[in-house]
C-alpha cells in the first residue's frame, strides 16, 4: 500500500515517531509508512544490527533515524533509549504503550512515570 495516496507527504513533517521493534516486520512496516509521510524516526529493538539495516531502508525515504538499541522489558534500557532519542521531539509514540500494557499484563514493572506522561 502506497500510504502518500491516501494522506499528505508531509503530514508528519517536522514530528518524530518512536517506534519500538522498528528494526523489521510490520514495526518496520509501520516506521517506513511515517517515513513516507515526512517523520523523523526513532526505532528501538534488541539487535543494533537490524536496526541499522532498518534505518539505511527509512533514510533512503527521506526520514533522519535514531536507531537505538533496548530490550522493552527492561525499563531502565527504554529509558536510556528514549534518552538517546531525546534530541529529537517525540511527537508519536508506537510500541511503547504497547509495550507498557504487556508490562502490566506480564506482571513486570511499569513503565516509569517520565515515559508515561509522553504518551
Amino acid at each position: 500500500m502506497n500510504v502518500t495516496q491516501y494522506f499528505a507527504k508531509d503530514l508528519f513533517k517536522g514530528k518524530t515517531v518512536f517506534i519500538t521493534g522498528g528494526g523489521s516486520g510490520i514495526n518496520l512496516g509501520v516506521a517506513k509508512n511515517f517515513a513516507a509521510l515526512g517523520a523523523n524516526i526513532a526505532i528501538c529493538g534488541r539487535t543494533q544490527e537490524k536496526l541499522d539495516a532498518a534505518a539505511v531502508e527509512l533514510r533512503a525515504l527521506g526520514a533522519k533515524v535514531c536507531p537505538v538499541a533496548a530490550d522493552v522489558r527492561d525499563i531502565a534500557a527504554l529509558e536510556a533509549a528514549f534518552g538517546r532519542a531525546e534530541h529529537v521531539r517525540l511527537a508519536r509514540l508506537t510500541g511503547p504503550a504497547v509495550a507498557a500494557m504487556a508490562a502490566a499484563c506480564l506482571g513486570v514493572p511499569a513503565a516509569p512515570p517520565k515515559l508515561l506522561d509522553t504518551l
